[in-house]
This record gives C-alpha cells, sequence and structure tokens, in this order.
C-alpha cells in the first residue's frame, strides 16, 4: 500500500481532508459572494480611467500581450484605486482586450461596483462574466488552498507514522 493510500484511508487523513475540504469550499464560496456582491449594482460609483493600454507586460517572468486599465474611484469622500487586466486564464475577448482599451481609453468613465462594508473590494463594470470568475476563483485560488492544506497534513501524518 503506498503512502497516500494510507494517508487517505486513515481516520486522520479522511477527517483532515474533509476539514480542509469544508474550509476550502468556505472560501471558495466567500470569494463568490464577493464577487456576486459586487455584481448586485446595489452600490455603484463612476470612476475615472487613468490607464490604458494594450501590449506587453511581465508577469512571473514571461512576457504576455494583455489589456491593462488603471482607474480611481471615491466613496464617502476617500479615494480608491484598483487595476483591471484580461488574464492569461480567462479569454473571453478574442482579440486579448484590445477592443476593452479602445472602449475605456485614459480619461474616460468606469463604472464601479463596491461592497458597502469594505469599499476597497469591488469590480469595474461587468468587464467578465461571474461564472469566469467563479471559475477562475475554484481552480485558481481555492484548488491550490485545498491543496497545500493536504499537504501540511500529509507531512503530519508522516512524521506520525514514520519508523525506522
Amino acid at each position: 500500500m503506498t503512502f497516500y493510500e494510507e494517508y487517505f484511508i486513515s481516520t486522520f487523513g479522511a477527517i483532515y481532508t474533509v476539514v480542509a475540504g469544508f474550509f476550502t469550499l468556505y472560501i471558495y464560496i466567500r470569494g463568490c459572494r464577493k464577487i456576486y456582491g459586487a455584481y448586485s449594482e446595489e452600490y455603484t460609483v463612476t470612476g475615472r480611467v487613468t490607464w490604458s493600454e494594450y501590449g506587453m507586460f511581465a508577469e512571473d517572468g514571461n512576457l504576455t500581450k494583455e489589456a491593462l486599465i488603471t482607474y480611481t474611484y471615491i466613496v464617502d469622500g476617500k479615494s480608491y484605486s484598483g487595476k483591471y487586466y484580461i488574464p492569461r486564464k480567462i479569454r473571453r475577448y478574442g482579440d486579448g482586450g484590445k477592443s476593452l482599451v479602445e472602449k475605456y481609453p485614459k480619461g474616460s468613465s468606469i463604472k464601479i461596483y463596491y461592497s458597502i462594508n469594505n469599499p476597497a473590494e469591488h469590480e469595474a463594470e461587468k468587464l467578465t462574466d461571474f461564472i469566469d470568475k467563479a471559475i477562475y476563483e475554484l481552480f485558481f485560488d481555492a484548488s491550490p488552498i485545498f491543496i497545500f492544506l493536504n499537504l501540511i497534513g500529509m507531512f503530519f501524518f508522516y512524521l506520525a507514522t514514520f519508523s525506522y
């Protein structure tokens, strides 16, 4: 029997994996609720685009051609800023976001949806579908957390069961 089989059929491994799964699910649902709350149109403000460019950007040492928009907005007299770029993982725009940059040039207005509890949590316009963001949240935010938590559990299981 391999180490992984022993881990997952053990009481510790099974319980730890279920707890890690529920914790990850909580993080995923919380992220989706935050995204959905920003999409609810309950709290909106008009922001101003401060930078809008389509070009080559460095991310993790790799150059990628993407659209990048930065903007500022004011809620209750306090200024906030944000940025929106079309990530490699979400390709809703066939042109890589060039049309987005043309739609929102520097100095133009952009609608901002913000959280009433924390106006720094926001979404700009509805540039990406909610489902796209939810899938992104699941695969690129929640899944690595689940894997990391399980690796920690496996490490402690290994320490507890290791024999010379």
